[in-house]
């Protein structure tokens, strides 16, 4: 890795629950300046994080969010469409989100080889969700809530595709 590039930070959290749908997200202040490219790709800039929680309360708004719904299970599987980037980005704050992940973009190459859904971008999350979906994946990128729900509508999909209940 490139030790000048800049570092990523965690500037939104989204979380959707794969059984109920039920979702919350929330801003996240980081510690630094938001990076020029990430901003474009985010709609997310500076001015936007200036009431944003830090990492620790707003993650610990998160985990009560989902404690309500799930029951406080200490099992949860964390799902994204690039497992790595966002395992990268909670281990660079030192969280440690455990071993139980899946990717759907892992799993979409899988499931859905490169001609099976015919776009530029064929794996991308936006991609996929409108040709496994039917639909546009509304704000994509700049909803972190859209995003999970996106991946989570992606593995339901693909359940139905292969017959997994």
């Amino acid at each position: 890795e490139d030790e000048d590039a800049p570092r990523n930070e965690i500037c939104a959290i989204g979380v959707v629950h794969l059984a109920t749908g039920a979702w919350a997200e929330v801003l996240v202040r980081p510690t630094g300046k938001i990076e020029p490219l990430a901003s474009e790709i985010h709609c997310i800039v500076d001015a936007h994080l200036v009431d944003a929680l830090p990492l620790a309360v707003a993650w610990a708004r998160l985990m009560s969010f989902m404690d309500v719904i799930d029951g406080g299970r200490d099992d949860r599987v964390w799902i994204a469409h690039n497992k790595r980037f966002e395992q990268r980005l909670f281990a660079d704050e030192d969280m440690d989100l455990g071993d139980r992940w899946v990717c759907t973009l892992e799993a979409a190459r899988d499931v859905w080889p490169l001609g099976a859904v015919g776009a530029a971008k064929p794996h991308s999350l936006g991609a996929l969700h409108l040709a496994k979906c039917g639909e546009l994946l509304r704000d994509a990128h700049v909803s972190p809530a859209a995003d999970a729900g996106g991946a989570r509508a992606l593995i339901r999909a693909m359940a139905e595709e292969k017959g997994v209940t």
